[in-house]
């Protein structure tokens, strides 16, 4: 089904039970697989993919108080060359930049921002409320909770949990803050309200409990302060392997610039 008041570009791919409501744009060469749904006022840029069974624009909490027919949801902005992979629910009033990518199974809440180059693995959940930078990489079972600031060139690795209630159940929410070019290695958990500053590496498994200062490695429950990244050797060259964008450019900006 797809509504009289959609706007569809150029050579659009629709498969079987393809939803498509009122007031949807729809960039060129866009490719839509079996039985997804694209929400009223969603904006999806061209070139984009959206696979079977995922839903964009998806209710927000005040249509199911009320449930009304004429409910008009805050936009949804996807920029160009999406890949949104089977099953991935994105709320209604969230803007992404361009070239996102999802894995299956990936939930975004209402009210994120977030900038070019978002990569979002299998079974992560991004909260409401969320800022994110740009060439942001999360693996697969990442938790970002509610009202987190995260910067550009992140990478967070699988079964990292952040949270944001110092005194659970209540109706206190402190976000957390990731800077820029900061490592976080698998099933790493930062306590709500936590710091991780710019180029800062955590270690797999820490439980990160106070605040991380720029460009230092921490490890441990709780986490502590071992050493200034650039102790982390490279195990072959056996040089510094941090700073990693000294190192490492694939997908980056200046990919072809290390060449």
């Amino acid at each position: 089904m797809i509504s009289t008041k959609a706007r569809l570009g150029k050579d659009i791919v629709t498969k079987e039970g393809v939803i498509i409501e009122d007031d949807v744009i729809i960039g060129d060469s866009c490719y839509l697989d079996y039985g997804c749904i694209i929400r009223k006022g969603v904006k999806l840029g061209e070139n984009s993919y959206v696979g079977p069974n995922c839903i964009l624009g998806e209710f927000q909490m005040d249509f199911h108080n009320d449930r009304d027919s004429e409910y008009n949801p805050k936009s949804l902005t996807i920029g160009n060359n999406a890949l949104i992979r089977s099953h991935t629910v994105i709320y209604s009033g969230s803007a992404i930049g361009r070239n996102f990518q999802t894995g299956h199974h990936v939930t975004v809440r209402e009210n994120v921002e977030a900038g070019q180059n978002l990569r979002v693995g299998t079974l992560s959940d991004i909260q409401g409320t969320c800022k994110i930078g740009d060439y942001v990489n999360f693996h697969s079972n990442v938790h970002i909770a509610m009202y987190s600031k995260i910067g550009n060139y992140v990478w967070i690795f699988p079964f990292f949990m952040s949270t944001n209630d110092p005194i659970p159940p209540s109706e206190i929410i402190s976000g957390c803050t990731i800077d820029d070019y900061a490592v976080i290695a698998t099933k790493a958990t930062l306590l709500p309200g936590i710091k991780i500053g710019e180029g800062a590496f955590i270690g797999a498994g820490s439980v990160v409990t106070k605040d991380i200062p720029s460009n230092m490695l921490a490890v441990g429950n709780p986490a502590k302060i071992k050493d200034h990244v650039s102790s982390l050797k490279h195990p072959e060259t056996l040089e510094p392997a941090y700073p990693w964008k000294l190192r490492f450019d694939r997908g980056m900006p200046w990919e072809f610039d290390m060449e």
